[in-house]
């Protein structure tokens, strides 16, 4: 009761603080422009979300503090923590500080009165649309669809999708992709999907990393309903694309020994910017694990031979795992043998880290 009696609810206080938040973005804005426009395109969804976070001052503090006292109790009263967010409706508020809520402390609310949690989201959204429409909330839409009504979720991604905002309609894209393949009887999945423009780049963009992301998986029905996706952009895939396709094969050191891999490895060395694209990433790590599976000799060495074309032609001389799959395919019948020696010569030839000790290891053998 005391936190809550320390909360502002004059008006004009309220806008102040807006305007003075609003004017910082907005000198910040170019800056941060800048620095989006030469990194690397990444997944929003599904990417890495480590690092700092800002989260605002003023009502966020005694409101978050509000809401650990509840949560943390021996006993979580997470329906008092959504009766606090029911009566702070009915104040002004800046949207910001509803969106770091919602994000850092949301998920909460999945333990409280389904109806009235649901309620609360709509009326958010019919008095302060701003505040479910930021970006950052992609994860928690994601995660806790079951709490936002499918009307507004509908109406955050369509507003995402016709804006300026090109980190909004890959998040929508991506958002988009994930239900199709994760929970395709969704009552609103084909409305979804049918409002995606895939002449749009970052839409593609979108949709390729949400793809990536299920195909890595282990799950048989995610790789089934990803792999059709990326097969389809992979002959073509460059810049952007080939960076997002390269995340299914080498975000994680390990690959599922199956054929759709197989079809997926063959599809990436044959082309050669998405080749490059996956030698960056740990693609080459994931290949050792497949010698150990029939029939997979040979796609292997047909990845090795185009990474080792790369390094070479590139003169990029670091690529010790090249080394070692350039020697375990000598256990190989005499074809796989005979080009896995061919491709190790040259990786001796070109002073590649590692090659010369991995000769006298073999040696002593």
């Amino acid at each position: 009761d005391m936190l809550e009696g320390w909360l502002e609810s004059d008006a004009d206080a309220i806008a102040e603080q807006i305007s003075r938040r609003l004017g910082f973005e907005a000198l910040n804005r170019k800056e941060e422009k800048k620095a989006e426009e030469s990194q690397q395109a990444s997944p929003v969804l599904f990417g890495g979300h480590g690092g700092s976070v800002l989260v605002p001052q003023h009502n966020y503090t005694y409101l978050s503090a509000m809401a650990v006292g509840f949560i943390a109790r021996a006993k979580p009263d997470h329906d008092s923590w959504l009766s606090v967010l029911e009566r702070h409706l009915m104040r002004p508020e800046d949207p910001e500080i509803w969106s770091t809520l919602i994000r850092h402390k949301g998920e909460w609310l999945h333990w409280a009165d389904r109806k009235r949690v649901q309620a609360l989201f709509l009326a958010l959204w019919n008095k302060q649309p701003s505040a479910l429409s930021d970006v950052s909330l992609i994860g928690f839409y994601r995660s806790n669809q079951a709490l936002v009504p499918d009307q507004v979720t509908h109406e955050i991604m369509s507003e995402w999708l016709s804006s300026d905002n090109i980190r909004g309609q890959q998040a929508a894209a991506e958002f988009i992709t994930a239900l199709r393949i994760v929970e395709p009887e969704h009552s609103l999945c084909s409305q979804y999907w049918a409002g995606l423009d895939f002449r749009t780049p970052v839409e593609i963009l979108g949709s390729v990393f949400s793809a990536a992301a299920a195909w890595r998986e282990t799950d048989a029905s995610l790789r089934e309903r990803s792999h059709p996706l990326l097969m389809s952009i992979a002959p073509i895939a460059s810049g952007d694309l080939a960076y997002a396709i390269s995340q299914a094969v080498g975000y994680r050191a390990s690959l599922v020994a199956d054929e759709k891999t197989k079809e997926l490895l063959l599809a990436i060395a044959s082309n050669p910017e998405l080749l490059a694209a996956a030698t960056k990433s740990r693609l080459i790590d994931g290949l050792d694990q497949l010698l150990s599976y029939p029939g997979f000799d040979e796609i292997v060495l047909t990845i090795v031979e185009g990474a080792t074309n790369l390094i070479v032609e590139a003169e990029s001389y670091r690529a010790e795992n090249l080394v070692h799959l350039a020697i375990a395919l000598q256990r190989g019948n005499e074809a796989v043998r005979s080009r896995a020696m061919d491709v190790y010569e040259r990786l001796l030839d070109a002073n590649v880290y590692g090659a010369e000790a991995a000769a006298r290891a073999a040696a002593g053998r």
